[in-house]
């Protein structure tokens, strides 16, 4: 079992990497073309996605090579949460407008559909001996909240906004804040699933 794991996470950790230079070779491509680089390199690390693969890629890269337990639940549920909820969302809100080709495909396929259920396996089989509290789930809430603050700042400043629901020109803030509570109210049932689940599992 310990084999398994072992090679299980070295292929889904060259898989994610994979999916996130992808991406930025891309960005960077485009960047290059239209002349503006740095703009569009802060475009790649501003979107929701990007941020939540990254995260994964760290702590898959930690837990592939460094050989004590990683007993952080906290931490390891949080990424979790975050990346099982950028593919709901995508696929659910997203992915009909999303048009890509290319190798923004590829990395769009990777980081959206490939990564979440690789994950989910991973967190599911190879369980670690660690105590989920329920208020995690309050406290997974302040990386997507500082997210949302973020966007709506950085929109404000240079009329950019990741993604088309916390879009303000389109949809005006009473809209966009309402969406906000809806999506900060479905990260937090899914956060007390996975406590949940987790209780469950390690009894």
């Amino acid at each position: 079992m310990l084999t398994f794991k072992k090679y299980y996470r070295l292929f889904f950790t060259i898989i994610i990497w994979t999916g996130l230079i992808l991406r930025l070779i891309d960005i960077i491509i485009i960047g290059l073309k239209k002349g503006q680089l740095a703009r569009y390199i802060n475009i790649y690390f501003s979107y929701f996605t990007i941020e939540a693969n990254l995260m994964l890629a760290i702590l898959l890269t930690i837990l592939t090579f460094k050989k004590q337990t990683f007993t952080y639940p906290i931490l390891r549920g949080a990424i979790v949460l975050y990346i099982i909820a950028t593919g709901l969302i995508y696929y659910l809100l997203l992915a009909d407008i999303h048009i890509v080709d290319g190798i923004s495909l590829i990395a769009a396929n990777i980081l959206h559909y490939v990564t979440p259920p690789l994950a989910l396996i991973d967190w599911i089989i190879f369980k670690e001996k660690a105590d989920y509290k329920f208020h995690y789930s309050f406290t997974w809430l302040i990386f997507p909240l500082i997210y949302f603050l973020y966007s709506l700042i950085r929109g404000l400043i240079i009329d950019i906004y990741p993604y088309p629901f916390i879009n303000v020109n389109t949809h005006g803030y009473l809209t966009v804040i309402k969406n906000a509570f809806v999506l900060s109210f479905a990260f937090l049932v899914l956060g007390f699933i996975i406590i949940a689940f987790k209780k469950l599992q390690n009894r």
